[in-house]
């Protein structure tokens, strides 16, 4: 069993018909709407694509984040 990564769901992924590949990594959905959303913004929903995390941490800071005084 595989977790919808959209909605939680467990999804058997010998019978999904649901299905997507994103950065060599298969995602299994319970319903066309599920991978439609997810479709529509991978990076939002893959989270071991290293690559992404990588880049959304050096993208984003926090707006009130406090540094450690050096």
């Amino acid at each position: 069993m595989k977790k919808d990564v959209v909605c939680g769901v467990q999804v058997d992924e010998d019978i999904a018909t649901n299905v997507s590949e994103y950065y060599g990594e298969t995602f299994h959905f319970c319903s066309p709407a599920c991978k439609a959303k997810f479709d529509r913004r991978p990076e939002a929903y893959s989270n071991s694509d290293s690559r992404i995390r990588e880049h959304l941490s050096a993208v984003f800071r926090p707006p009130f984040s406090k540094s450690k005084p050096g």
